[in-house]
């Protein structure tokens, strides 16, 4: 009897064993997937940023899961040390995804004329209206 309790439980420690493997397993593929649709966003955004357009659906969706992508790449995703060009200010432990995607933004709305009122007034609107 003794003998059958220890194989019992020698059993169920392997199959549980093998269940976390399969958990784990079914875990990275999920985040594989995740990672490869995040990064095929991201090239759409860069593609369209070269051509001149900002693309607001996909930079929305970059944005909302970007917590997740910086949680998947961990301390991978995070730079010890930071300092952008041209400037005396040092961070530290600088969150590569959430900071990079919101100076992508920042650099291209500089980049394009302000836009505001629902797009009823443009920088070239009250220059066409001052010249009159």
């Amino acid at each position: 009897m003794e003998r059958w309790i220890t194989i019992l439980i020698i059993v169920c420690i392997c199959v549980i064993g093998v269940i976390k493997i399969l958990f784990r397993y079914r875990n990275i593929s999920i985040n594989k997937d995740f990672t490869i649709d995040y990064i095929n966003k991201y090239r759409e955004l860069g593609n369209g940023l070269f051509k001149g357009q900002m693309n607001e659906e996909v930079y929305e969706w970059l944005s909302l899961k970007s917590s997740k992508m910086q949680n998947i790449m961990g301390s991978y995703g995070i730079a010890s040390l930071f300092q952008p060009p041209f400037s005396k200010i040092a961070y530290k432990n600088y969150h590569i995804v959430y900071n990079g995607l919101s100076e992508i933004r920042k650099q291209f709305s500089l980049s394009q004329p302000m836009v505001g009122f629902g797009g009823s007034l443009t920088y070239q609107n009250l220059y066409d209206k001052n010249d009159r």
